[in-house]
């Protein structure tokens, strides 16, 4: 924009070969004495007058650019940030994919469930004897029940999860925990 500017500006106002330039030579040189003074004055207000046009051109273009410039470093709050995504993940979370990966590929597959279950789901379904070691309390933590409404706690209602197994209530209490681990939250059961 601004180089087409300057072109403008340099055909009505060039030195050589403007507009003003040509005029200059074609009318006021070439003029006779008694009018040259005339022309001249006539001249003068029309070079006068074409500049202050020319400048207040130049003003509107630059001031143009100006807002353009403006309008491209201006911040628009309603457009939706931009996530940067910081750091990685930790090297046990990573171990752990690797793992469920290779779970995953030999037919396996990833299951949620409580933490807390009560001892037929977490010893009886898995046909685990009831005097069998992992039944001791150095084993498995039992939890121990508000009083219920009459008046006593009943110990060793419920207890942390110890064993994995398939939903033993949907596989009608045949637990499947063939190969399978404990890991957290998310299980790994056989498929």
């Amino acid at each position: 924009m601004k180089k087409q500017f300057e072109e403008f500006k340099n055909h009505w106002l060039g030195r050589k070969s403007g507009v003003v330039t040509k005029i200059t030579d074609n009318w006021l040189k070439q003029a006779p004495t008694d009018l040259k003074k005339s022309v001249g004055q006539e001249f003068n207000k029309f070079k006068t007058a074409l500049e202050a046009l020319i400048e207040e051109r130049r003003v509107g273009i630059e001031a143009g650019a100006e807002e353009a410039a403006s309008a491209k470093d201006r911040v628009d709050l309603s457009l939706p940030g931009v996530a940067r995504l910081l750091g990685s993940r930790h090297l046990i979370r990573q171990v752990f994919q690797e793992i469920e990966d290779i779970f995953f590929s030999i037919g396996f597959s990833v299951v949620e469930g409580p933490e807390i279950e009560t001892p037929y789901h977490n010893f009886e379904a898995l046909n685990i004897p009831e005097f069998h070691p992992v039944r001791d309390d150095m084993d498995t933590f039992y939890m121990e029940l508000p009083p219920s409404s009459g008046g006593k706690a009943d110990p060793g209602q419920l207890l942390l999860r110890t064993h994995n197994f398939a939903d033993a209530d949907s596989h009608d209490g045949k637990a499947e925990a063939a190969g399978a681990r404990d890991c957290a939250r998310a299980s790994v059961s056989p498929r």
